[in-house]
């Protein structure tokens, strides 16, 4: 078994991105100044032209676009109407929202005969509505609506700082100016200061050359809190609790609680994970939700959620592994609040919230690391496997493993303590015999999901035949929902939910979300094909103590409000660590909601995030004319097939021994395309064959040896949701199999001639 490392934020609580000309289309990766605006939107100035990044897509903006005849961005700021002030090396421009066009500063003052025509260093609306900036050579200006002043008082002012009902400037000589009302001081004279951040109970947090100071305003004094120099710029922590600093080699955070504890991140941070671009900071800006973004001198801006957020991201490694992670696929909790954790390649393990620690669990020689689902009953933790079913006992740690050598996708313990498990068929255990297929049709089923409703009965998500529902008291299925009978629910159906109020949520693969609704037999459709959301790409829903559903997605987190029918999307910006959720979620006893990735997991509490959302655009129900269009298009395929039979006089109209194995390998191969370890070995256990007997039967009905066949499946899955989707590249190549990216991309070009990303963007030309 390889070794388990876990890497958990509350020990290095930050893990950097960054956006950059290669990736987002940043104008330039040398970025010199950053601004906030009111709208929660990001200005990125660079040598090269400014840039509006909204958190997904980057807008550039070149100087011509902008007006100025130099490229050079140095100070952005906004005034009270919302209108974006860009300071160039040739003057001020300002940006009209509303028209959508950038206007000098001339066309606000056109009879100034005293207007900056020069770098513009620095720009800060103050507490009266007034817009201040510093030029190099010519002082300061002030524009209050309808006059543009120059103050000839100060020069060569590198910050401004507005505090209150004053202003604090320090400049490129180090002096440090105050100005309340009309009156100018020097503050802290001999003491040079950079930068100036404001601290509670009148104070203020002053940079200096070798150490960042608290001083107090009214008496001047200062004290060292920081003992180190290299810093260019200082601002205070969402929570108040401490400073970021900008620095030539990083970013430090001081927490000023405790003055001796600062944390660097840079490029020599213990992880590369949580490292910096390499070079030095020149700006740093507290965005929205806490999320701060650093300006690094020539590799794109570095972002990271700042302060404790509410997603906890878990990335899980293994020492043969150390690329592909874990990939996780359920969650349970044992009664003593252990959150026992299963993974497709690599077991069972124990997570400790309270600690942090999470370590393996160990399983006998003969089981199976190839986890699919957890259920607990009173026995014990069910676990589903690729080669039986284990009972584990959490407390003795002894297992017992049921049905030896075949293959159960999921568990479940329904109410009445029944545990049923689905395989090609749904099963159900018994004590002395273990489990047994119940009294349903034999076919194509291949159960993925198993829920109960309030009724007992019990739901079925299939890989095949979309939702099935089996009546426990009647021994029998009830009911499927597939779009062969009219329904709007997928014959791929990737699980399935029964929530508190009644209702059957049913979540299919790239085919969106259906939802049945109390007592009504038939399914009604749910898209975010029109919405701004633009995904229908669900895995796996879990439903809180609050009713709302939680839906893993490959492009996040959404939260659905059943009521209102809205969604809310939760993803890196929000502080999550990946964007594809693709098998497990699960809520425990105390509400905590976790969901489960390709290389680790993520955790949080739904009471800490907002309520906002987007409404969704489509319910579609199918009435009484769909179920008659579906009749009539039904008997237009009989009419076909007897039009076919008399023309080509068909001797037998039953499939062909060939085609039935055919169809069966196309099912049985769609329903374990996305997981990793699936593969030759699978399918011959599956068959019942050897190898040679496996390649010779798929050779004939493919034309290909099992190896391609299998490669090739994954690879037209992957172009479809390259196509289709929204999901990250990387994160194409774990959803359809593949082991590690670099394999995905290469094995990619060699099928399309391209590399994926590359195939994507001509696809959506």
């Amino acid at each position: 078994m390889a070794c388990i490392s876990s890497e958990l934020h509350a020990s290095f609580p930050l893990e950097f991105h960054r956006i950059s000309a290669a990736s987002h289309g940043l104008s330039y990766d040398g970025t010199s100044a950053l601004f906030c605006d009111s709208s929660g939107n990001v200005w990125m100035g660079t040598c090269n032209g400014l840039n509006l990044w909204d958190g997904r897509k980057i807008r550039a903006f070149s100087k011509e676009e902008i007006g100025t005849d130099n490229d050079y961005i140095s100070s952005i700021a906004e005034d009270s109407s919302g209108n974006i002030w860009v300071g160039t090396n040739t003057g001020v421009f300002i940006y009209n929202r509303a028209r959508d066009r950038f206007l000098p500063l001339s066309d606000l003052a056109p009879t100034s005969s005293s207007l900056p025509s020069n770098r513009i260093y620095s720009m800060c609306l103050d507490s009266s509505g007034i817009m201040w900036m510093s030029s190099r050579d010519e002082g300061l200006f002030s524009w209050d609506g309808n006059t543009l002043r120059n103050w000839r008082e100060v020069r060569y002012i590198y910050q401004i700082v507005s505090i209150g009902d004053s202003l604090y400037l320090p400049s490129f000589a180090g002096k440090l100016y105050r100005k309340t009302g009309d009156e100018w001081t020097e503050m802290l004279p001999g003491t040079k200061v950079r930068c100036v951040c404001p601290a509670d109970g009148g104070k203020l947090y002053l940079v200096t050359p070798e150490a960042v100071l608290l001083a107090d305003i009214s008496t001047e004094n200062t004290e060292v809190v920081l003992d180190m120099g290299n810093i260019s710029k200082a601002i205070v922590s969402p929570d108040g609790k401490g400073l970021w600093l900008a620095a030539t080699d990083g970013l430090i955070h001081l927490d000023t609680s405790s003055p001796k504890q600062a944390v660097s991140y840079s490029r020599n941070s213990p992880s590369d994970r949580f490292s910096i671009p390499p070079g030095a900071i020149k700006d740093i800006v507290i965005g929205p939700k806490g999320i701060l973004y650093a300006a690094t001198e020539r590799d794109g801006v570095a972002w990271c959620r700042s302060g404790e957020g509410p997603f906890v991201n878990i990335r899980m490694t293994t020492s043969c592994k150390s690329l592909d992670g874990t990939c996780i696929s359920a969650f349970a909790e044992w009664k003593d609040g252990r959150c026992f954790i299963a993974s497709e390649r690599d077991g069972l393990f124990v997570f400790d919230r309270e600690s942090g620690r999470l370590e393996e669990q160990p399983l006998p020689s003969d089981a199976s690391r190839k986890l699919y689902s957890l259920a607990v009953s009173e026995d014990g933790i069910w676990c589903s496997s690729s080669s039986g079913m284990i009972l584990l006992d959490p407390e003795s740690s002894e297992c017992r493993i049921w049905n030896k050598g075949t293959v159960f996708n999921s568990v479940s313990v329904a109410r009445d303590g029944t545990v049923y498990a689905g395989s090609s068929r749904l099963c159900r255990y018994y004590p002395e015999k273990g489990f047994e297929p119940v009294n349903m049709p034999e076919g194509k089923n291949s159960i993925g999901w198993i829920e109960e409703d309030a009724d007992g009965n019990i739901w079925m998500a299939s890989y095949s035949q979309g939702v099935l529902r089996y009546d426990p008291s009647a021994d029998s299925l009830s009911g499927v929902w597939n779009p062969y009978n009219g329904s709007p629910v997928p014959s791929l159906v990737a699980s399935v939910l029964c929530d508190a109020a009644g209702n059957v949520w049913s979540i299919g693969f790239t085919s969106g979300i259906a939802v049945r609704s109390g007592q009504d037999d038939s399914f009604a459709s749910i898209s975010v094909k029109n919405s701004p959301l633009k995904t229908n790409v669900f895995y796996v829903a879990a439903e809180d103590s609050r009713g709302y559903i939680w839906l893993g997605s490959d492009s996040g987190i959404y939260r659905l409000q059943p009521s209102s029918r809205s969604l809310r999307l939760y993803s890196e910006e929000d502080g999550l660590a990946w964007t594809c959720f693709r098998k497990a979620g699960a809520v425990m006893k105390d509400g905590t909601v976790f969901f489960g990735t390709a290389d680790g997991f993520t955790y949080f509490s739904p009471v800490r995030l907002d309520e906002e959302g987007v409404p969704l655009i489509k319910e579609d129900r199918h009435d009484l004319r769909r179920w008659l269009a579906a009749i009539i298009a039904v008997l237009l395929g009989c009419a076909v097939a007897v039009v076919g039979i008399f023309f080509f006089r068909r001797k037998d109209s039953a499939p062909s021994a060939d085609e039935l194995f055919a169809s069966g390998l196309e099912e049985f191969v769609s329903a374990h395309l996305s997981e990793t370890e699936f593969g030759i070995a699978e399918m011959e256990n599956h068959y019942h064959c050897s190898r040679s007997t496996l390649t010779r039967r798929i050779k004939k009905v493919t034309g290909q040896t099992p190896v391609d066949y299998l490669r090739n499946r994954r690879l037209d899955a992957a172009a479809a949701l390259l196509r289709d989707g929204d999901v990250l590249v990387k994160e194409v190549g774990y959803s359809v199999g593949f082991s590690s990216p670099a394999y995905f991309t290469r094995s990619f070009k060699a099928r399309f001639g391209q590399t994926p990303q590359a195939w994507r963007n001509s696809a959506r030309k």
